[in-house]
């Protein structure tokens, strides 16, 4: 009955400790997650704004007062001595021009990695 008792109550502390443990990690804030995530959003900003300083000069101007600034189409317009239309063709073709570079650099980007998983995984 001794060993038993003793048994028990080794059992009972470690289940403690573990809700312990367990209260705890609940508790704890997830800052790791929210600096993964975090520089993530860095990266990809980052990158985009690598893609902005590659368009021509007026593209890129309108593209960064909208994304930066928030500048309806006429306040860029006013702004620059354009008409909204144009305004709004400038901005429609960066868009592409956007599109087309982040794409090409998704494509790269994945196939990286798809290598990286292969080469860990598969050819060892």
């Amino acid at each position: 009955t001794m060993t038993k008792n003793h048994v028990l109550n080794l059992i009972r502390n470690e289940n403690s400790a573990i809700s312990k443990n367990y209260e705890i990690a609940q508790s704890t804030p997830v800052y790791e997650d929210n600096l993964i995530e975090n520089l993530e959003k860095k990266e990809l900003m980052a990158s985009f704004y690598k893609a902005v300083d590659m368009l021509p000069p007026q593209k890129r101007s309108i593209c960064l007062m909208k994304v930066k600034e928030e500048l309806t189409n006429q306040e860029i317009a006013e702004r620059m001595n354009l008409s909204v239309n144009t305004v709004k063709t400038h901005y429609t073709e960066a868009l592409k021009m956007l599109r087309i570079h982040l794409s090409k650099m998704l494509i790269i980007v994945t196939f990286v990695t798809l290598m990286t998983y292969l080469s860990v995984h598969y050819l060892r």
